[in-house]
């Protein structure tokens, strides 16, 4: 009877370690299909330039002087806005998963 306990031991632990290892390759691919979806997510959203272009913002050198705003200002500095990734992690967002949780 011995025998059988210890063959039905060795099995269980068998299948604890795949098991595990099973839940470890689950995690890894919910975490990897979580970061596909957040990069994906923040590739559809428009970009900074898009946004100042839309609403009219000048955000180049190319339309300076172009104005009468702007007529005698040879030293311009082109606005500098936040890339959409700084912007959404300044508000606080995971946009990856080694910042989950890291911003309490």
């Amino acid at each position: 009877m011995s025998r059988l306990r210890e063959a039905q031991e060795k099995v269980k632990a068998k299948l604890a370690t795949q098991i595990s290892n099973l839940e470890a390759e689950i995690t890894a691919c919910q975490v990897e299909l979580h970061v596909r979806w957040l990069e994906e997510a923040i590739r559809a959203l428009p970009t900074v330039q898009d946004v100042v272009g839309y609403i009219g913002v000048c955000d180049d050198e190319s339309t300076e002087g172009g104005n009468d705003e702007t007529v005698g200002v040879d030293d311009a500095v082109p606005l500098a806005l936040p890339t959409v990734r700084e912007v959404v992690r300044h508000m606080g967002v995971c946009t990856n998963i080694s910042t989950e949780g890291g911003n309490g």
